[in-house]
């Protein structure tokens, strides 16, 4: 009996989280922008530095780690990247990340979905009628975009509205 409420608690959760996302067709996807760059460029740089520095116009602090794999995690005030699984190549370098975070931290950046331009300090209305769901661990709330293993999450204050981080993950 014990296990059978404890399976209908985990169905009836991850029903309740699956509906309050906001699903993206793949056209949708495809015509996201992070700062006038669209998601799978940013994706497709693999990891690279120079790229990365063209396309947010800034000059990134790096970190790289080898542990539980290869990662290197990209910062500026504005924007943080984390690419990770990184691979080596024939000179023994490591290259070939897969995006899996980018973080926007201020009003500086912004992000284009579904034909609206956003950024942190913008009221999260203006996204118009979205499903949202409570973050009990930060007391926000969160609008989620999602496509696969892919999500953009855009955080807002609840008394507010007013959005406060803006969030791509990918759950490899």
């Amino acid at each position: 009996m014990k296990n059978f409420i404890a399976i209908l608690t985990i169905i009836v959760f991850s029903t309740s989280c699956i509906s309050q996302t906001n699903d993206l067709s793949v056209l949708q996807y495809q015509n996201i922008k992070f700062d006038g760059n669209l998601i799978t460029d940013i994706i497709d740089t693999r990891g690279s530095l120079t790229q990365l520095n063209q396309y947010f116009n800034e000059s990134f602090n790096h970190s790289t780690y080898n542990e539980p794999s290869y990662t290197v995690i990209y910062n500026t005030i504005s924007v943080e990247l984390t690419f990770k699984d990184g691979e080596r190549d024939s000179n023994n370098l490591i290259s070939d990340y897969q995006l899996t975070n980018l973080k926007l931290k201020d009003s500086s950046k912004s992000l284009f979905i579904n034909g609206i331009a956003l950024s942190v300090g913008d009221n999260i209305n203006i996204l118009g009628a979205v499903n949202s769901m409570n973050d009990p661990s930060t007391r926000q709330k969160k609008v989620v975009f999602r496509i696969g293993s892919e999500v953009i999450r855009i955080s807002f204050n609840r008394n507010t509205n007013v959005i406060t981080l803006i969030e791509y993950e990918y759950f490899n």
